[in-house]
């Protein structure tokens, strides 16, 4: 049954690798990967690998103090105040963002999506080093692929 898929899917098996940033990134850094790799949200790690934070595009069009401005790297870049892409990456990360384990299930990954309103999960390990990430359509493709092998 579904529940059972629920409970007994680990998310480590279905995070995929995303790229990341250093702390010690900057601003710049983090527009010109997002706009080469067309990334929504950022993880960024310590030295030691660590997730320390995420930077999303939202944080950059807050910035920009502009209402309706679209996911549109290229024009983001040209509204953001002088002087802002030489600023750290740390200046406008979330610290301590939620995260799961690669040890949780895809149950938790559901009631996140659903109570937290997350569209895409940070996963890390046990010592808090960052795994990769996990997708809305992702934990729908992977039910449905689940449910045509076993017909339930």
């Amino acid at each position: 049954m579904i529940q059972d898929i629920l409970k007994d899917y680990r998310l480590g098996e279905m995070a995929e690798k995303c790229d990341s940033l250093n702390s010690s990134a900057t601003i710049a850094d983090f527009v010109k990967l997002a706009r080469q790799k067309n990334m929504e949200v950022m993880p960024i790690v310590g030295e030691d690998k660590k997730l320390v934070g995420i930077v999303t595009e939202k944080d950059l069009i807050k910035l920009m103090k502009v209402e309706g401005a679209a996911s549109n790297y290229p024009i983001i870049e040209r509204k953001l105040p002088a002087g802002i892409l030489t600023e750290p990456i740390s200046s406008i990360m979330t610290e301590d963002p939620v995260t799961l384990k690669e040890t949780d299930t895809m149950e938790d990954a559901l009631n996140m999506v659903l109570n937290r309103d997350f569209r895409r999960i940070i996963i890390v390990d046990s010592e808090g080093r960052l795994v990769g990430k996990i997708r809305i359509v992702d934990i729908v493709y992977a039910l449905s692929m689940r449910e045509e092998k076993t017909g339930k």
